[in-house]
């Protein structure tokens, strides 16, 4: 069985990638004005730089996946990938990532596991978080011990973070065995859609 361990550290467990994103790279702003790129190309795009063998042109867009996921309302991205050209969107529910960038979860795996450093790696977790596609991260629970300990570490703290946010039923069990496992993820979300059909019968009621 593979077993995510971390070391329990309340209050923001990605801390570790907050210098990283600080630095500029997370550019998602509202007060940007002028020029759009067409939102039907976009993914392609991204795509293609993310496939790129210039690992310059890989990380530009990298920045961007994470910058486009973190925007949960209304918001313009200047793109790093794209000459400054700039991406308007706007989220009328208010919740979730405003653009659907599942498609690009296996480029964003790829730069993970093959990144040309612990710092190329980094931007790739933290796109997939931000994405957040459930199966991309639980790749990256099997895969991460192939990684330094630097980047393994950093996962660690990153997946806990985030499931804890999705299942807080896992907070307490983790908590006594210091130790979250793929099982206990499934099991959890086996738990949550159970939970929400029994709400959606009762609320019909």
């Amino acid at each position: 069985m593979n077993v995510l361990r971390f070391t329990l550290i309340r209050g923001g467990l990605a801390m570790c990638l907050v210098g990283l994103l600080a630095a500029g790279l997370l550019v998602a702003q509202s007060t940007f004005a002028q020029s759009t790129t067409e939102p039907l190309t976009l993914i392609k795009h991204l795509r293609t730089e993310l496939g790129s063998k210039d690992d310059a042109r890989q990380e530009r867009a990298l920045i961007d996946v994470i910058a486009l996921a973190s925007c949960q309302e209304s918001c313009t991205v200047f793109l790093q990938s794209a000459m400054n050209r700039k991406v308007r969107i706007a989220n009328e529910s208010g919740t979730g990532n405003v653009v659907d960038l599942d498609a690009l979860t296996p480029g964003l795996l790829r730069a993970y596991r093959s990144g040309p450093g612990d710092g190329h790696k980094l931007l790739a977790l933290s796109a997939l978080i931000n994405v957040g596609n459930q199966k991309a991260l639980e790749k990256l629970i099997e895969e991460k011990d192939a990684q330094s300990a630097d980047v393994q570490r950093v996962t660690n703290m990153s997946l806990a973070s985030f499931y804890f946010a999705k299942y807080p039923d896992l907070t307490e069990r983790s908590i006594r065995r210091r130790s979250l496992t793929l099982d206990d993820v499934q099991r959890a979300e086996v738990l949550r859609v159970r939970a929400e059909r029994r709400a959606q019968k009762e609320g019909g009621q």
